[in-house]
């Protein structure tokens, strides 16, 4: 038996014996619960409601968000894919400073919350690392390059808007997992790449094979952006050109492997 099959089946185990998620009983079983919890919050605010928020008042709602769950009395960092695009607008212009991109990563403050407008992949993951045990406030209005359904599910993140929580259908649980594992070589041809592959087939077998929320989902999970790239390509080529990649596609229609929470869940 392979080291991953003995941990899918301790896993199963743990999880039968405990009554816990697969991802939960997953982290206990590989140890990833070892460390003391920590206080964590997620918060973002969806595409749903970019038809009735302006990027700049998503963001100021965002920053305020962040400023009052802010740690220690620490101030916000702002991340963003470059620093030109915002330098001379409300309400960023505040953040100079305490504004990072993936080019400009250096700290100059210690922060004590994250804010990530419509991040890229990079800066998503770049603020997931400056966040790391502080609070992160993400708005997601627009694909850059893809949705961030999938992570704000992953995390567990608030919607600033509404108060709902988003949770993944738990049959993504072990897929997922399943291709985080099968990363540690980068998705190299053959046994990196095979596992992930299956566990791909796995999620498009329950027909939730979704490229954005998929992706953004491992995003949530701690896949690094280099490793998500890859998982995009192989994606691509199982599912159909327009099917869960197409940027046309409705933001307010909730894929089926997302359920909502209620509010203060």
């Amino acid at each position: 038996m392979t080291r991953n099959r003995r941990a899918k089946a301790a896993t199963r185990e743990y999880q039968t014996a405990t009554g816990t998620s697969y991802t939960a009983a997953r982290r206990a079983v590989t140890g990833a619960d070892s460390a003391p919890a920590r206080r964590h919050a997620f918060a973002w605010i969806p595409p749903s409601a970019g038809t009735s928020i302006t990027l700049e008042d998503a963001a100021a709602v965002a920053m305020k968000w962040a400023e009052q769950q802010a740690m220690g009395g620490l101030p916000a960092m702002l991340v963003t894919d470059l620093k030109g695009e915002y330098a001379h607008a409300a309400p960023f212009t505040r953040y100079a400073g305490r504004h990072i991109t993936p080019r400009s990563s250096r700290l100059t403050v210690e922060p004590g919350a994250v804010i990530a407008h419509n991040p890229t992949y990079t800066a998503l993951e770049l603020a997931m690392t400056t966040a790391r045990e502080i609070p992160l406030a993400v708005v997601g209005l627009l694909p850059a390059p893809w949705w961030l359904d999938g992570w704000a599910a992953a995390v567990g993140a608030v919607d600033l808007l509404t108060g709902e929580v988003t949770a993944l259908d738990p049959r993504l649980d072990e897929p997922l997992q399943s291709i985080l594992f099968y990363g540690n070589n980068g998705y190299a041809r053959g046994w990196g790449r095979d596992g992930a592959q299956r566990a791909l087939d796995e999620i498009r077998d329950v027909e939730l094979l979704d490229h954005d929320m998929i992706v953004s989902a491992l995003a949530g999970l701690g896949m690094p952006a280099r490793h998500q790239d890859v998982i995009s390509q192989m994606i691509n080529k199982i599912v159909p050109r327009g099917t869960g990649r197409d940027r046309r596609r409705n933001p307010h229609v909730r894929h089926p492997s997302i359920r909502t929470l209620a509010a203060g869940a």
